[in-house]
């Protein structure tokens, strides 16, 4: 009796993973997504197991129920509604609105769909009358025999969850203001209306099939049982395949462009150029820079290039730090950083703005010589085309991964939550692609184009939040029992309030570490590649960042914060064509010197008035910028040995020896005035010489879609 009870909880539970992957495949319609080639396998497979256990779970723990009850036949129906068909609906909706953010999952529990929280009430209506119905008859029970609910139950959570995601309440306002205004409703009275309909539609259907249509169905899968089964399993495979091959070949199929052989006048070709930026990579966490966990990829390029010890951001955050890079200008001159003086909706932080037209950017200058110009970017939020940063290139690959869904859906599949607790692939978490995937789309770039001079654009995030490289990686700082399993053993110490700052911090280290030692395994698979292919010697690769992450230092975490050491310092390695200058430089150096310095390096000219000077600019402190509402314009101004960071209100001015004091923990300020201000004046005339150059007319609005993805990474609030 046993092994037939757990026997029909394994088929139902089977059911319901049929008709879940059904659902789930529809994501993969999602616009402008990419879908990793494992996604629509790992879907199938995860709902198959996960639902199938907990049928067999289902079955198990109704057993003693149903030796004790006198009637058993007639409350089987009742016993598979109480626990299968319950627990069913609270595990789906529970999980299926999860975020993927271990260490805040619990400071916001989903509770059902957020205002519109009420559907689930009307559930036990209609468990209760099925029940009533199914209860009265005599024929066997069936996994079948609940075919009908479970798809209610399906449609009810996806649909009531996410009608926030539906263009028409989603999409900025004024897009829809005339619709609106043309039936005499609000946006949110419209919203309300659709939900109504959608749940009398929704349970009509129910209750129209149940007498209708259920019946036939249960005699059907009854008689034909494997016809029934097949049916069913040709439906979710079409349905996956058909939204997966639909989704490729409409948003993610790669079309690398192609170009003819070119070369200069006097017949040599000149070096193509790859610029490497490892997104939110402080200098200090490599071993090229004197950490004492190694990179072992990362050191053998060293060996082939000039390593600067002291380059600096010029800003604590992506957009404006790559405006500098592109452009050779400050945050300053070219505006991406935002406006102080356009508050707007945002408490903390500017609204960031697109860069300027006028701007000649580096892919610009590449492209007027007969380079073949391409970008492959992780940080589609940060960088994407609606703030002009792919200014003169002719492929910018710039799109976010199926981990997506979390923020553009209140309810999406709930293998992303698990897979995040287990560390099962980080490319169905992350909304990113991750190294692996980055370095697949450059390499075919190289390989369709290395007959050509080219100037390839990388972009790797995968040290940015939430720090989660893949195994084994994720592993490789954790100490105690089973690595594998420390995000779910996070978690549930997060629950029961067991984690302590100390204990979260450390936990981030170990995984931005191991996010780390990923991104160097792919640059060594990179390089050896470019080596293979003969690119590698012949060719000039940058690799930096464009700022830094803390961890707790004076108290911050992440970045866009005040401009500390572990948010400005960054790594700098120039590998010129036949390694032409090898060694080590300690002179000081920023990204808008980069512009200048690749430019020189292949011999292509340089735009008058930039402020970046090839090498650095010795006769010039560095400076970095970041605006914020809290203390208005910060500045920080490097010389020599010493760093004043200079606030516009709402805090002091603070000054550190960084030869004596690298972790900045004394303030010499108060006791260094002369030296202050000599600091502050050196600041008062690079204000006096930088000056924004960008046209009013830039401060234009982005897309919505773009502040939500902002807001959600942290860089507005």
């Amino acid at each position: 009796m046993l092994n037939h009870k757990i026997l029909k909880g394994v088929l139902l539970g089977l059911l319901a993973g049929l008709l879940t992957t059904i659902f789930d495949s529809l994501y993969l319609l999602t616009p402008n997504i990419h879908i990793p080639h494992i996604y629509p396998l790992a879907l199938v497979c995860f709902n198959f197991l996960f639902w199938s256990t907990f049928g067999f779970f289902s079955g198990f723990i109704q057993w003693p129920f149903y030796k004790l009850s006198k009637n058993s036949h007639g409350k089987e129906p009742f016993l598979w509604i109480v626990f299968f068909l319950l627990p069913f609906a609270l595990m789906y909706g529970f999980l299926g609105e999860m975020e993927t953010d271990v260490l805040g999952l619990f400071e916001e529990l989903p509770y059902f769909g957020s205002h519109f929280a009420f559907y689930p009430a009307i559930l036990i209506p209609c468990f209760l009358f099925f029940y009533f119905i199914k209860s009265k008859k005599k024929e066997q029970f069936l996994p079948f025999t609940f075919i009908l609910e479970i798809l209610t139950i399906i449609i009810l959570f996806q649909f009531c969850i996410n009608i926030v995601a539906i263009p028409i309440f989603s999409a900025p306002y004024h897009r829809f203001t005339n619709f609106f205004q043309a039936i005499n409703i609000t946006r949110n009275a419209c919203l309300i209306v659709v939900y109504i309909f959608g749940i009398i539609l929704i349970t009509g259907f129910y209750f129209i099939t149940f007498f209708k249509l259920n019946p036939v169905l249960v005699k059907f899968s009854a008689q034909y049982y494997r016809k029934t089964v097949s049916i069913v399993l040709i439906l979710v495979l079409s349905f996956l395949s058909g939204a997966g091959m639909l989704s490729y070949w409409l948003y993610t199929k790669e079309r690398v462009p192609l170009i003819a052989h070119s070369e200069t006048k006097e017949g040599k070709k000149p070096p193509s150029v790859i610029l490497i930026v490892l997104d939110t990579l402080r200098a200090d966490h490599l071993s090229i820079y004197g950490y004492n966990r190694r990179n072992k990829y990362l050191e053998e390029f060293a060996r082939d290039a000039l390593v600067f010890e002291n380059c600096f951001s010029t800003t604590g955050w992506t957009l404006p730090a790559h405006a500098s890079l592109f452009t050779g200008l400050y945050p300053t001159e070219n505006g991406c950083h935002g406006d102080l003086q356009k508050k707007g909706l945002f408490y903390f932080n500017p609204l960031p703005m697109p860069l300027d037209e006028k701007f000649v950017t580096l892919a610009e200058i590449f492209k007027q010589h007969g380079y073949e110009t391409s970008a492959v970017i992780a940080n589609f939020i940060g960088l994407n085309k609606d703030f002009h940063v792919d200014q003169g290139f002719d492929s910018y690959d710039c799109i976010p991964s199926i981990g997506d869904l979390n923020r553009r859906y209140r309810f999406r599949p709930i293998i992303q939550f698990f897979s995040y607790l287990t560390n099962f692939d980080s490319e169905i978490v992350l909304n990113w692609s991750p190294a692996e995937t980055i370095t697949d789309k450059s390499l075919r770039i190289v390989a369709n184009n290395s007959r050509s001079p080219f100037f390839l654009f990388i972009n790797y995030m995968d040290t940015h939040e939430p720090y989660y490289p893949p195994r084994p990686f994720s592993n490789y700082f954790i100490t105690g029992d089973f690595p594998a399993l420390q995000n779910l053993k996070t978690w549930i110490k997060h629950i029961i309030n067991r984690l302590n700052t100390a204990s979260i911090n450390n936990y981030k280290i170990s995984q931005y570490d191991g996010a780390i030692a990923y991104l160097d395994n792919q640059l060594g698979r990179f390089f050896n590649e470019l080596k293979r292919m003969g690119v590698y010697d012949s060719s000039l690769i940058i690799v930096t960042a464009d700022h830094g992450e803390l961890f707790g230092e004076h108290g911050l975490y992440g970045h866009r914060q005040l401009m500390y050491q572990g948010e400005l310092h960054v790594p700098l390695l120039i590998k010129l064509p036949s390694n032409a200058r090898v060694g080590r430089e300690k002179k000081h150096i920023q990204l808008t010197d980069v512009f200048a310095t690749i430019l020189s390096i292949t011999g292509l000219p340089i735009e008058e008035g930039i402020s970046g000077k090839p090498f650095g600019n010795q006769l010039s402190s560095p400076v970095a910028e970041y605006e914020d509402f809290k203390t208005g314009q910060q500045r920080v101004i490097f010389q020599g040995n010493y760093k004043l960071m200079r606030y516009d209100h709402g805090r002091a001015s603070e000054l550190y020896d960084l030869d004596k004091d690298p972790r900045e923990e004394n303030n010499l300020a108060g006791t260094m005035p002369d030296k202050k201000k000599e600091l502050e004046l050196s600041l008062n005339e690079w204000v006096q010489q930088h000056k924004p150059r960008y046209a009013l007319s830039v401060k234009e609005s982005i897309s919505q879609g773009t502040i939500r993805a902002l807001k959600d990474l942290g860089y507005i609030q």
